[in-house]
C-alpha cells in the first residue's frame, strides 16, 4: 500500500520516505537462508535471529522486504529543487509492488516536477519505476552503467535470465536521460551529494543529504537486514563482491556512527530510518528512529 514519512533535515531540506510496496521471498522460487545469509555459520546465524525474535534457520520459511525510496525537496532561494533517490520496482516484482506513484501523490509530489532521480544501483527494484518521471535526469555511477550495459549486450544464460528480462526494457529508458557520476562527493543540487559505496554492485552509490549541521545518508542496499550490520563480512546473495562490500560497510557505518548521521536503508522496515551504533563486541547495531 502507499505510505509516506516526512522528516526535516536542517532548515532547507524536507525529505519524505515513499513506499513502492513490498516483496516476499519464499520457496519454491527463493530460499530465505540462501538469499540473505548464504555464507553465515548456522549457530551464529541462529543466535542473531533469536535476538530479533525471528524463527531459527531451520524454521525460517519466508522473508518480506519493503521497497522504499526517498524524495528530497531542497529550498534554494525562492526555488524548490526536487530529487528522488531510487525509482522502485515499477510493478516488476509482483502485485504488491509498483506503488511509488500512489505514494508520491500522497506526499504531494508531481513526478513531472522531479529534476533528478539518483539511482543507487541498477537492480530491477531500483530502476523499475523510471518510466513515471517524464522530465527527470537519471543519475548513475559511470562504472555501474558500463557494467549493466555490458551485461545486457550479452545473451542471457539460465542463471541470469530473470535479471536480464527484468532490466532489458527499463535500462534503455534510464540511459536515454543519463547523468553519469565519475567522482565521489559530486553535487547533484545544493545539499545533495553522491557517495561511492561499491560492493553490492560495481558502482553502487549512496546519497548524502545535508543542511546546516544535520545530514541524512541514503545507503541503498549497503545492507538489506540489520544482521549484516552485526556481521559486515556476511555477504547477501546479490552482493557482487563480498570483500568489497565488507570494506565499504565498515567504512560507511563507522562514518555514520561517528557523525551520528541519520541513515536511510531501502529495505529496512518502514520508514527505513535510524542511526548506526558502533558496538565493540559485534560490529554495528541498528537503532530505528522512534
Amino acid at each position: 500500500m502507499a505510505a509516506i514519512k516526512e522528516i526535516q533535515v536542517g532548515g532547507n531540506v524536507r525529505c519524505t520516505v515513499v513506499s513502492d510496496g513490498q516483496g516476499t521471498f519464499a520457496p519454491p522460487m527463493f530460499q530465505p537462508l540462501a538469499v540473505f545469509w548464504p555464507t553465515a555459520p548456522r549457530e551464529e546465524l541462529d543466535r542473531q535471529l533469536a535476538k530479533r525474535g525471528m524463527p531459527g534457520s531451520a524454521d525460517l520459511k519466508e522473508m518480506t522486504l519493503p521497497y522504499l525510496c526517498m524524495v528530497v525537496r531542497v529550498r534554494v532561494g525562492e526555488t524548490e529543487r526536487v530529487v528522488v533517490v531510487d525509482a522502485g520496482c515499477g510493478g516488476l516484482l509482483g502485485p504488491n509492488t509498483g506503488r511509488l506513484g500512489e505514494s508520491l501523490a500522497l506526499a504531494g509530489v508531481d513526478p513531472a516536477a522531479v529534476e533528478f532521480v539518483v539511482i543507487t544501483h541498477a537492480h530491477p527494484d531500483h530502476i523499475g519505476g523510471v518510466h513515471i518521471f517524464p522530465n527527470a535526469k537519471f543519475v548513475l555511477c559511470a562504472s555501474e552503467h558500463a557494467f549493466w550495459k555490458g551485461f545486457l549486450a550479452e545473451e542471457p544464460n539460465v542463471q541470469n535470465k530473470l535479471v536480464f528480462d527484468l532490466l532489458k526494457d527499463k535500462f534503455p529508458l534510464l540511459s536515454a536521460r543519463l547523468m553519469l557520476i565519475e567522482s565521489d562527493g559530486q553535487e547533484i543540487v545544493p545539499g545533495v551529494n553522491v557517495m561511492m559505496a561499491p560492493g553490492h554492485t560495481p558502482g553502487h552509490m549512496g546519497v548524502r543529504i545535508h543542511s546546516g549541521s544535520q545530514e541524512l545518508l541514503c545507503l541503498g542496499d549497503l545492507v538489506v537486514t540489520d544482521i549484516h550490520m552485526a556481521h559486515t563480512d556476511w555477504a547477501y546473495s546479490l552482493d557482487f563482491r563480498a570483500d568489497m562490500i565488507t570494506e565499504t560497510r565498515n567504512r560507511v557505518f563507522h562514518q555514520a556512527a561517528t557523525n551520528r548521521s541519520l541513515v536511510f536503508l531501502s529495505h529496512f522496515p518502514f520508514p527505513g530510518l535510524g542511526h548506526v551504533i558502533e558496538a565493540s563486541s559485534e560490529g554495528f547495531q541498528w537503532q530505528p528512529l522512534p
